[in-house]
């Protein structure tokens, strides 16, 4: 305090802490969307897990595993609200779940959900009469032809080491020609998809 010929002495010192923005503003879990929970004949090839926008959130956290409790878990974070994942074996059953974060907090996990990826069954008589591919070995294109099917196909392609090379979807020609000049040499995998069944065709590339 002042007048006009003294000054108290200082008060005591006391101290103050604000909130912060992670009490103002909580973290809410993000809301699972893709694919759905428990879902079945998913693309052992790649499939993308898609979940809600989180106010104020910077961040998403995801984790991804053939077992509930994580171990071993595919772990990253990203920006953006999905997560294209292409390392999946077939017919396994994956769980995933994702969490929200910012500079100052991190929101409870979401739910865990779980979907499961399509069989490749071996290839049938009747399946070796219903298509051919040639020629294989091929050089600068290979070409699928079918015989007296009526469903629609479609068809992906993928390397000895799993990763998607080729795909198309609802193949209504007799015959489609699939160019592979830019193709590396080695073994690949044509699996045709009729209804709820795949098989698997193997291919070789030799230029």
């Amino acid at each position: 305090a002042l007048n006009s010929t003294d000054i108290s002495p200082w008060s005591d010192i006391w101290s103050f802490t604000t909130d912060s923005l992670a009490t103002i503003n909580p973290l809410a879990a993000p809301t699972l969307i893709a694919p759905a929970n428990q879902s079945v004949n998913i693309s052992w090839t790649g499939t993308t897990l898609t979940w809600n926008f989180v106010q104020f959130a910077t961040q998403y956290e995801y984790q991804l595993a053939d077992n509930q409790n994580f171990l071993n878990a595919t772990t990253g974070q990203t920006a953006i609200l999905t997560y294209f994942t292409d390392t999946l074996q077939q017919n396994s059953t994956y769980y995933w779940k994702v969490r929200a974060l910012n500079s100052t907090d991190i929101s409870p996990w979401s739910d865990t959900w779980s979907f499961t990826t399509e069989t490749i069954t071996k290839i049938s008589e009747n399946s070796q009469n219903s298509y051919q591919i040639y020629p294989n070995p091929a050089n600068n294109y290979v070409v699928l032809k079918v015989l007296n099917e009526e469903s629609q196909l479609s068809i992906k392609i993928v390397d000895s080491q799993g990763k998607l090379i080729y795909s198309i979807a609802n193949i209504k020609e007799e015959e489609t020609i699939i160019n592979t000049t830019l193709w590396s040499n080695g073994l690949y995998f044509m699996m045709i998809r009729k209804n709820n069944e795949t098989t698997s065709h193997s291919i070789i590339i030799n230029h």
